[in-house]
């Protein structure tokens, strides 16, 4: 297994909710906020690039591969079926959750370490069979894969603080970035622009007893060197879910609540025009 270099001074950067991670000039200004037109559908809807499986345990690939979990004795399998010759092959145990990168060369998985640590994002070749990256950073909670294949963002909690970690694997070069980090055990809701080039993801300021979000700002993140910038501050408010319809508008459900574990007091979806600063 290729060992894996590990970039996390970031980590370690933002204190609370409240903390900004430190960032130079944004590159991107807002330049509306305004409703959905008809027909504008996010890209991650209008292309199911990410392929999102029937169960989050059977993922069907390319032609007649499908990769799926199979649980013995309580301990889960990762395998690869190949339905027209129905020959199965087992990648891996104490593996869960498969996703095929989109141009169908790698799985990403969530598994077990060697310690019992659960939910570490494991990336395996499909040709070779072999594990190639092994992030043993945080418990995962989501990733996703860049539309071009090269990189996949992640979240989770982390191994050595209580900080929920946004991070970035790239494939060639088995580094990891970390983004941003949350002293508070939750997730981040995030999504790739179409070029692959940056990440929207949702921050939040102020949390509930139980630690969900009352107010959350919208970020963008260049995912190749992890700087961050925050585009939308709107008091009182949570942005979440963000989407991105263009490389240069993001969809993002927008809600104010009136009291902890109340419903929205309002709630819409709205998109956000963006435009380089310079």
């Amino acid at each position: 297994m290729t060992l894996l270099p590990v970039v996390v001074a970031a980590m370690l950067a933002s204190g609370s909710p409240a903390a900004d991670p430190p960032s130079s000039s944004s590159p991107w200004k807002v330049v509306s906020i305004r409703e959905p037109r008809a027909g504008e559908v996010p890209f991650e809807t209008t292309t199911n690039y990410l392929r999102i499986p029937e169960g989050r345990n059977y993922c069907p690939g390319p032609d007649s591969l499908v990769a799926q979990v199979t649980i013995e004795k309580r301990r889960g399998y990762l395998e690869l079926v190949n339905t027209r010759t129905q020959v199965t092959t087992r990648l891996m145990s104490f593996a869960s959750l498969p996703a095929w990168s989109p141009d169908s060369r790698f799985l990403s998985c969530s598994a077990w370490t060697p310690e019992r640590r659960m939910g570490k994002l494991t990336v395996i070749d499909v040709a070779s069979r072999k594990e190639i990256a092994d992030v043993k950073i945080a418990v995962g909670n989501d990733s996703k894969w860049s539309p071009d294949s090269r990189m996949i963002a992640a979240d989770g909690t982390s191994y050595i603080h209580s900080k929920t970690v946004l991070y970035v694997l790239s494939i060639a070069s088995n580094a990891v970035t970390v983004i941003d980090s949350l002293d508070v055990i939750g997730s981040y809701e995030f999504s790739w622009s179409p070029d692959s080039r940056w990440i929207a993801f949702s921050r939040p300021t102020k949390t509930d007893h139980w630690e969900e979000p009352m107010e959350a700002d919208l970020w963008i993140a260049d995912a190749s060197t992890g700087d961050a910038w925050r585009i939308l501050q709107d008091s009182g408010w949570v942005m979440r879910n963000p989407l991105w319809v263009t490389n240069e508008s993001i969809e993002v459900e927008r809600s104010r609540y009136a009291g902890e574990g109340e419903d929205p007091k309002e709630h819409r979806r709205v998109v956000v025009d963006l435009a380089p600063a310079n």
